[in-house]
């Protein structure tokens, strides 16, 4: 009984060792291609920039700017009271 635990156990040694290392080589041969894109929202009073970078992260981006429109200036009707 104990030759069959022990050629067991070597069996799946020998398994988890294999699997590991074809793993690991695959995930060698995988290449991830980098890639830099932003994204721009326009609002009524305010653009956003979205900046990614997949190195950084492959979700998240890693800038958001904030650009304020400069407000529009109304002229005020000046009455005379002569």
């Amino acid at each position: 009984m104990s030759v069959k635990i022990f050629f067991c156990q070597c069996f799946l040694l020998e398994l988890y060792l294999y699997l590991t290392k074809y793993l690991s080589d695959m995930a060698k041969e995988v290449k991830i291609e980098h890639k830099k894109w932003e994204r721009i929202h326009d609002f009524e009073d305010y653009v956003t920039i979205w900046k990614y970078d997949s190195r950084k992260s492959m979700v998240n981006p890693y800038e958001v700017e904030i650009k304020y429109k400069s407000p529009k200036k109304q002229s005020k009707k000046v009455v005379d009271e002569d």
